[in-house]
């Protein structure tokens, strides 16, 4: 079964204390295998994108700040939805994974600020993973998106489990 090829937990608190990981900061994504744990903090409405072939225990992780990159900013391509997902996609297979077996996941995109409309980044990031994964053929087997609060994301290679820590709500602090 499809939904089964990864496993998302929400948990209380990830461990900082785990052995062969790798962290994927802002706007970067990893590519690796078993037995490396492939771990990103801190998301508000950024996106994490994990791709996964759980037959060969290859996958990468994303953590995307906007939706689609710009000419201006094609450097950068980890920062946005749509390259990350094309870079990890071309670097998962290159590692030997196969076509057939790739599942995806997405986890974050919040509304942290209370933005709307063209400011909800969160929202953008979410429609256009969605719709990426639409025209690849590549099934979206776990979600835990929108909300209004952070998240942290651990995946597990090994296990091909996903493990996501919701983080408090924001304090918005005005001035009255």
């Amino acid at each position: 079964m499809v939904s089964d090829l990864l496993k998302l937990r929400i948990c209380g608190r990830i461990d900082r204390h785990f052995e062969r990981f790798i962290n994927v900061g802002i706007g970067e994504f990893a590519v690796s295998k078993s037995p490396h744990i492939l771990v990103t903090w801190s998301l508000g409405s950024c996106l994490a994108i994990i791709l996964y072939d759980k037959r060969t225990k290859i996958g990468g992780l994303a953590h995307a700040m906007l939706p689609n990159a710009t000419s201006k900013k094609r450097e950068q391509r980890g920062m946005f939805v749509d390259t990350a997902i094309a870079d990890m996609l071309n670097e998962i297979r290159h590692c030997g994974a196969l076509n057939e077996g790739i599942t995806a996941a997405i986890i974050g995109g919040a509304t942290i600020f209370n933005f709307f409309g063209e400011l909800a980044i969160g929202e953008k990031n979410i429609k256009v993973a969605r719709e990426i994964f639409r025209k690849l053929g590549i099934p979206i087997v776990k979600e835990e998106v929108g909300g209004n609060r952070g998240r942290n994301v651990l995946l597990d290679l090994e296990k091909g489990e996903i493990y996501v820590e919701i983080t408090r709500s924001p304090i918005f602090i005005t001035n009255s």
